[in-house]
Formats: C-alpha cells, structure tokens, sequence
C-alpha cells in the first residue's frame, strides 16, 4: 500500500499523470485565453514634457507643453478627455484649450498613429500652464505640495472609459514650483 491509497506504484504513477494533465491543460487555457484577448485590449503610450517649437526663423521659437498619445494596440482607440490628475492630494483637472495646431478631440488613432496636443506654457495673454496648479497648491502645506508634485499625472481617457497616464518630468515640477514662488512673494 502507497499511501494506503493505492496498491501499488503503477496506479499512483497513473493518478498522479492524470492530475498533471488536468493542470497542463487547464493553464494552457488560461494563456490561450489571455493571449487572444491582447488584441480586444485598448493599448496607449502617454508622454507628457516641455518641448520648444522652432519654425523657419530660428529666432522664433515657442514654448509648449505637449502631450503625445500612440496607439500601441491593435484595436482603434478614441482619446475624449486628456486630464491632469492626482490622488492625494485630491486633483482632476480637463485640459481642453489645445493650441490649434493640436490634434482634434476626440481622435481615433489606429494601430501605431500618435496624437499630439500642445499648449503654450506662457500664453501672450493670460497666465501660464502652471498657474492653475500653483493657484490649487498655494493653501496646501509641504507635504501636501510635494506630494502633488511628484503624483500628478497627465491622463488621456478613451471614449470607453479606460485611463492611460503619463508622468510629466521634473520640467513640469520645476515649473510648477516657479510659479508657486512668485504667488507667494505676490502675497
């Protein structure tokens, strides 16, 4: 008796060869099912960074922050809402005044096609890129404004609700904090 289950080494053999059967097959479903759903998934790579446009005068250049989405996928997706977001603490803001160069929103991007946002970091009129993000950090205490700082992110939301982020470099953070100084030397 083996085990006091089986008589002898032949039958536990044979047992023991169904179960390892029963698990081979039962992964090799789950890796066909998890393969064959790769190309249902929705596949976004998100870049958020300053960047300077430079035209045909090379004295003219423009600062941008851009924001560029390829679809890595092979499904089509529709980007409806590019963000920026984060948790703690609590922040969502829609970032929907595109320079007009910009790609339109929303944009289907097939397999592999990018879409690319700007939007000036020092708009002629008005105030900067950053300002809103100073403006929501000014009442905030240390810990809470860096926090924010390395934990936002810029997010690009497809028409079915999946949320891709990306986040931005210190350029932004730098910039952030720029601002954040000159509001509270403005006090």
């Amino acid at each position: 008796m083996i085990f006091r289950l089986f008589e002898d080494w032949a039958q536990f053999i044979e047992v023991l060869g169904v179960w390892l059967a029963a698990f081979a097959t039962a992964a090799a479903t789950i890796v066909a099912l998890r393969v064959s759903s790769r190309d249902l998934r929705q596949d976004l790579r998100v870049l958020a960074r300053p960047t300077t446009l430079v035209y045909e005068n090379p004295n003219a250049t423009t600062k941008v922050f851009t924001v560029l989405a390829t679809n890595l996928g092979r499904r089509p997706v529709t980007t409806a809402v590019i963000s920026v977001r984060c948790r703690f603490p609590s922040y969502c803001g829609d970032m929907s005044l595109a320079l007009p160069d910009s790609s339109a929103m929303p944009t289907t991007l097939a397999d592999g096609e990018t879409a690319c946002w700007r939007y000036p970091i020092e708009p002629k009129l008005g105030e900067s890129l950053y300002a809103p993000f100073a403006k929501f950090l000014a009442d905030k205490n240390w810990v809470l404004r860096t926090l924010f700082l390395y934990r936002a992110a810029w997010t690009v939301e497809t028409s079915l609700g999946k949320v891709f982020f990306a986040k931005p470099d210190k350029r932004f953070r730098s910039g952030v904090s720029m601002e954040l100084k000159k509001a509270e030397s403005g006090k």
